[in-house]
């Protein structure tokens, strides 16, 4: 997906965000600032928006010296997701579809809000999220595509909803599936990386590898060799968040990367209208979507 004109304010206000978190003094923020705003005028609108991003970060992270602005924000997150997982534990006990069960609770990460204190019943909220229709529900394609796949690509997205993978993580285990799982190279907003990984106890279930950039996405020409040795093995690719949808669904670089026919299935919230719009679905939607690839 290109960046859009409607993309800049995001971008500024994401950067006033992590400037606050950076802690750095008023000099540091303005002179910071200026050269993001130096960067817009030569921004290249044909790169999509995680892309962008990590750019506009990369700056951020060297005039302040933080290399990790957002890491009280992921400690949160994380301590907000350990507080629900009894009760999701019993959810998926009482479920007569587990898998189903565990692919919505991979959503419900997606839908929390982490940056902003939680002031409704939290049982509440998961109960809405699960019990609610999804706007796109591929999971009749999901369930034909599990039985023939026996490797599978997992791409991860932020810290704390990765906690909340475990149980998606746990039924493919439970079907005797290899799995791959990618986090991002280093730190970028409050998207997961090995150290965040490593703590939900994702290496339980699946090998763990690093993508390749510090962008809220899978920007497929930084690729790691894991990465792409993954990609070139899959049987199936499972992508979570929006973030990575942004970068990689109409990225040729996939189609070439991957086993043709096999199909990748995205799982996110769309937050955004430009997003919506690429998706063909209203913002606010929850998707998960079959897509062939090759």
């Amino acid at each position: 997906m290109k960046a859009e004109i409607q993309c800049i304010p995001c971008f500024l206000n994401q950067a006033v965000e992590a400037l606050e978190l950076t802690g750095a003094d008023r000099e540091t923020r303005v002179r910071t600032m200026k050269h993001l705003i130096s960067f817009l005028d030569r921004m290249d609108f044909d790169l999509s928006p995680p892309e962008l991003s990590m750019y506009f970060h990369r700056i951020i992270r060297e005039e302040t010296g933080n290399p990790d602005p957002y890491i009280g924000l992921k400690e949160m997150s994380t301590e907000t997701v350990q507080k629900l997982m009894p009760y999701l534990k019993e959810l998926m006990e009482k479920t007569d579809d587990p898998l189903a069960l565990s692919i919505k609770l991979g959503a419900l990460g997606n839908v929390i809000d982490f940056g902003t204190p939680i002031r409704m019943n939290i049982e509440e909220m998961v109960d809405e999220v699960v019990n609610k229709e999804l706007t796109v529900w591929d999971y009749n394609e999901f369930t034909q595509a599990l039985e023939k796949a026996d490797r599978i690509l997992f791409l991860g997205d932020n810290a704390g909803e990765i906690l909340l993978d475990r149980f998606l993580l746990h039924q493919l285990k439970e079907r005797g599936k290899t799995i791959i799982y990618g986090v991002r190279e280093g730190p970028i907003i409050n998207d997961a990386t090995t150290k965040e990984a490593g703590e939900a106890g994702i290496t339980e279930f699946a090998d763990l590898i690093t993508t390749g950039s510090h962008a809220p996405g899978t920007i497929l020409k930084h690729s790691t060799v894991a990465l792409k040795e993954a990609l070139g093995k899959a049987d199936m690719i499972i992508s979570k968040g929006q973030g990575n949808f942004e970068s990689l669904a109409d990225d040729p670089k996939l189609m070439e990367m991957v086993i043709p026919g096999n199909p990748i299935f995205f799982l996110l919230t769309i937050k955004c209208g430009i997003v919506g719009d690429f998706g063909g679905v209203p913002q606010g939607s929850t998707i998960f979507r079959q897509q062939i690839l090759g």
